[in-house]
């Protein structure tokens, strides 16, 4: 038997496997991958979800896709007009406007013509809900004639509505072509033309009747005015109006930079607004029906040969039922109970003065 002459190897002890050292840019880079790849992995499912979002509003109805925006307001439960009214505005047609060529073959767009009318019976709507004929108002219309509608300047056109309670306005509404809101003067012209619309108002207000309001409207942006006189006898139109600069080489205020009609009359704040004005009208027109009766009977007490008795007497039942039906109103157009900042006096009050010498309707 021979020998196996191979060596044997001798066995090695174990030794500790040292680890392999890190790289702190391999690291780095490692994590930089990881937050791409994930805001890819994002971004690819929201792109999904848009495209699928963009595909169902595609196959939605003009009508339904303001439903849906409605329906969000009112699950906040923000004060909004009833939806038919709210409809109403949305559903405005906007003029579109035609390619023309120009001299040097250029294709350009026309101009869509000036036109407050597609606006009239959102409007007219919104104001008959507002201010019903059952509690005794009226609602005004003074319209321009057709062909004044396309004149140049359509700062000195519009519609107006008056709400009429016995000959007495009490809130005016002047809405105009959504064109005028674009160049500064324009905004400054109706301003001016809302201003001395509330001066003529204000010179008619009967015993009771303490206030006016107004409403400027530029297409569905709109601005709330409101007059009164004080104590003594100064006129007070808010909000006062910012002035001009008197040197044209200075930089005006950012006040009067600032669009005054950015709220629209479907947002919450303007139906806050809306809502405060009818209950201070109603508020107005039941006190001067309360001092009625008392004014009636001394005029009955006192015989006086002019005063028609069975008239008198109509009147008086006449007045008791409008108080009564002012009594049981219910019927309001708004929604919602969300709390918005209403419409208020501010402490600093500014009385106008229309004989300034910076025109007649700066303040002093």
């Amino acid at each position: 038997m021979q020998k196996d002459d191979t060596s044997v190897v001798p066995r090695r002890s174990a030794q500790a496997v040292t680890p392999l050292k890190t790289n702190p840019k391999r690291k780095r880079e490692g994590r930089l991958v990881a937050v791409e790849r994930d805001k890819r992995a994002d971004y690819d499912e929201f792109m999904i979800e848009l495209k699928a979002h963009l595909e169902a509003v595609a196959s939605m109805t003009l009508e339904k896709r303001i439903w849906e925006i409605y329906q969000h307001t009112s699950n906040a439960d923000l004060l909004r007009l009833k939806w038919p009214l709210h409809l109403a505005f949305h559903m405005i047609p906007i003029p579109l406007t035609t390619p023309v060529k120009t001299i040097k073959g250029q294709r350009s767009a026309r101009k869509a013509p000036r036109d407050e009318r597609r606006y009239k019976e959102a409007y007219r709507m919104l104001l008959l809900e507002m201010f019903p004929a059952s509690l005794g108002f009226y609602v005004r219309e003074e319209v321009l004639a057709t062909e004044e509608h396309h004149q140049s300047d359509a700062v000195d056109t519009g519609i107006l509505f008056v709400i009429v309670w016995k000959d007495m306005p009490l809130l005016m509404v002047e809405f105009k072509d959504p064109d005028v809101l674009n160049p500064k003067s324009g905004r400054v012209k109706a301003d001016a033309q809302m201003r001395r619309r509330l001066r003529v108002a204000v010179q008619e207000m009967v015993p009771g009747i303490t206030s006016v309001y107004g409403l400027s409207a530029i297409g569905l942006n709109v601005r709330f005015y409101y007059a009164y006189k004080r104590a003594d006898d100064k006129l007070i139109i808010i909000p006062a109006p910012v002035k001009e600069p008197a040197d044209p080489t200075c930089l005006p205020s950012k006040d009067y930079l600032a669009d005054q009609w950015l709220m629209k009359i479907t947002d919450s704040k303007a139906v806050a607004m809306l809502r405060q004005i009818r209950r201070d009208i109603i508020a107005m027109v039941r006190a001067a029906l309360e001092q009625a009766p008392a004014v009636l009977e001394e005029m009955l007490k006192l015989k006086l040969c002019d005063v028609d008795v069975d008239a008198a007497v109509a009147e008086r039942e006449k007045t008791r039922l409008l108080l009564k039906a002012l009594d049981t109103d219910v019927a309001v157009p708004f929604e919602g109970n969300a709390y918005v900042e209403t419409y208020g006096i501010p402490e600093g009050e500014v009385t106008d003065n229309e004989d300034d010498n910076q025109g007649e309707y700066s303040h002093e």
